[in-house]
């Protein structure tokens, strides 16, 4: 992860071979504003790393970071889980957790259902995933902000630069903030 004067830059990796980059691009940036030369000399940039190697970009997509939550959960004998009843900006890293959490929910609810006949647990699913789930929301949506902000202060402004640099600092100097940083990437908040 890299946040620079010239913006956010994160690396997911999804493999030995393979790993996913996210940009920070205007919103009115295309796949024409990006070609593959550009893509590599700006992560290059942003992370500071000048070893880094072009490879091939299998695919560009360009994604507006929101965050989205249908609730309740349920509607019925339907229940939602995963991006079907919420959305988190990858910057977050919970999307998948929150998906297994609310399927490990679920599927606990759905076979106290059919064993023992109690269908409580079906019928709070919504009322047990959501307290956590906004937790989460909460977390992607600050560290979204925080890293989109600390770049480039042409985009919103010197003051919400220097806030967004004082947040990420605060995770380094402060072992509360470190620690809750990290109880929230490890799933335990």
């Amino acid at each position: 992860m890299g946040v620079s004067q010239h913006g956010f830059v994160a690396q997911l990796p999804r493999g030995p071979q393979r790993s996913r980059y996210y940009l920070q691009c205007a919103l009115t940036d295309n796949a024409a504003d990006w070609p593959e030369q550009r893509i590599w000399d700006e992560i290059r940039l942003r992370m500071n790393d000048a070893s880094i190697e072009n490879a091939m970009v299998h695919e560009t997509d360009f994604v507006p970071l929101r965050s989205v939550v249908h609730f309740p959960m349920q509607h019925g004998r339907l229940f939602l889980a995963g991006d079907a009843a919420h959305l988190v900006p990858p910057t977050g890293a919970k999307g998948m957790n929150l998906a297994l959490f609310d399927v490990d929910t679920l599927s606990l609810a759905l076979v106290q259902a059919l064993c023992q006949q109690d269908l409580s647990a079906l019928e709070s699913y919504s009322d047990t995933i959501l307290p956590r789930l906004w937790r989460y929301q909460e977390f992607s949506a600050w560290m979204t902000d925080t890293m989109h902000d600390a770049g480039d202060a042409s985009i919103n402004g010197n003051f919400r630069q220097m806030t967004a640099r004082a947040r990420l600092d605060e995770l380094f100097d402060s072992e509360t903030a470190a620690r809750r940083h990290s109880e929230y990437q490890r799933g335990t908040a």
